[in-house]
C-alpha cells in the first residue's frame, strides 16, 4: 500500500508549479500591459517636442504598424516636453527618424508612431530623434464646429423676422414709389411734347421772316434747346415704358417685389412710408403746375435778338 505521505507531497509540488506558472503569467502580462519589452536588447532614446497631447508612461510606440517599443517617461525640461523611448534594439530605428504623436484609440490614447529612412546611422542608447504632435481628427473638428456655429449665427441674425419685415417694408415702398413715378412721367410727357413742338414752329417762323445773323445764331440757340428738350422726351418716353412694364409686373404678383406686394400685412407697415412720399409727390406737382404756368422763367436765359 502507498504511504498517504508521499502522495500528499506530490499534489503539494503540483500545487507549487500551477502557483509558480500563474505568477509568471501575471508578471509576463503586467509588463505587456505597460509596454515595456521584456525580451530581447533594447535602447533608450530622447525625444523633445512642444506639445505631447495625452501622450504618458507607458504609451506605446510603433513602426509601420508594429509595436518596437514603448514610451518610458514624459517630463518639462527648458519649456519643452522631453519623451523618452524604450525600444527594440533590434527595429533598425536610424538617428534621422521622425517621430509622430498621434490619437491611436476613440477613448483619447496617444501613441508614438516612427518613420525611418531607407539611410542613415543606426540609433544607440541615448541618441535623440525628432517628435512632434499631429494635428488629429478631434481637434479639426472642433476647430470646424466653431467657425460652422458662428457662420450659422450669422445665417440666423441675417434671417431674422425683424430683417425680413423691413426687406418687405423697402421692397414695397419702392414699387409705390415707381408707380408713382410711372404716372407722373405718363401726365407730363404730353405737355412736353406740345413744348417742343411750339419751339419747333416758332423757330421755323422766324427763319422764314429774316435771314439776319443775329437771328440765326438766336435759332441755332432754339434748335439746340429743341433738341435737347426731345432728346429729355424720348428719355422719359423709354423709362416711362420700362417703368409701366414693372409696375404691371409688381401688380401681377411677380418677381420678389410682386410676391411682397401682394401681401396684405405689408401695407399696414407702409403707412408712415407713404406719408413722406405723399409728401414729395405734393411738391412735385407744384414744380411741374409752376412750369406749365409760367414757363417763361425756365426760358429767360435763352436771348434773341431781331436787330
Amino acid at each position: 500500500m502507498r504511504d498517504p505521505g508521499l502522495r500528499d507531497r506530490g499534489i503539494e509540488r503540483q500545487v507549487g508549479v500551477v502557483v509558480i506558472g500563474a505568477l509568471a503569467l501575471i508578471v509576463a502580462a503586467l509588463f505587456w500591459v505597460s509596454g515595456s519589452p521584456f525580451t530581447g536588447p533594447t535602447i533608450t532614446v530622447h525625444a523633445m517636442a512642444g506639445d505631447v497631447g495625452q501622450l504618458t508612461s507607458g504609451s506605446p510606440v510603433s513602426m509601420r504598424g508594429v509595436e518596437v517599443g514603448s514610451v518610458q517617461s514624459v517630463s518639462l525640461e527648458s519649456g519643452h516636453v522631453l519623451v523618452e523611448l524604450r525600444l527594440a534594439e533590434n527595429a533598425g530605428v536610424r538617428t534621422s527618424t521622425q517621430g509622430s504623436i498621434l490619437p491611436i484609440g476613440f477613448l483619447g490614447e496617444y501613441g508614438v508612431e516612427l518613420t525611418v529612412p531607407a539611410t542613415g546611422d543606426l540609433a544607440v542608447d541615448g541618441d535623440t530623434i525628432s517628435l512632434e504632435r499631429r494635428t488629429d481628427l478631434m481637434t479639426l473638428a472642433s476647430t470646424l464646429g466653431s467657425e460652422v456655429e458662428g457662420v450659422l449665427q450669422g445665417m440666423s441674425t441675417l434671417l431674422s423676422d425683424t430683417t425680413v419685415t423691413d426687406l418687405s417694408i423697402a421692397l414695397s415702398s419702392m414699387a409705390t414709389v415707381m408707380t408713382r413715378v410711372d404716372s407722373l412721367i405718363s401726365a407730363e410727357t404730353e405737355a412736353v411734347g406740345d413744348l417742343v413742338t411750339a419751339l419747333e414752329a416758332a423757330a421755323t417762323q422766324i427763319g422764314d421772316v429774316a435771314g439776319s445773323e443775329d437771328l440765326q445764331q438766336s435759332l441755332a440757340n432754339i434748335k439746340e434747346l429743341t433738341a435737347r428738350a426731345r432728346a429729355t422726351l424720348d428719355n422719359l418716353d423709354r423709362a416711362s415704358v420700362s417703368v409701366a412694364e414693372i409696375a404691371e409686373q409688381i401688380s401681377a404678383g411677380q418677381g420678389t417685389l410682386g410676391r411682397l406686394t401682394m401681401e396684405d400685412g405689408i401695407y399696414l407697415d407702409v403707412e408712415a412710408v407713404l406719408e413722406n412720399l405723399r409728401a414729395a409727390s405734393e411738391e412735385t406737382a407744384l414744380l411741374v403746375r409752376d412750369i406749365r404756368e409760367r414757363p417763361d422763367r425756365y426760358l429767360q436765359h435763352v436771348t434773341v435778338s431781331i436787330f
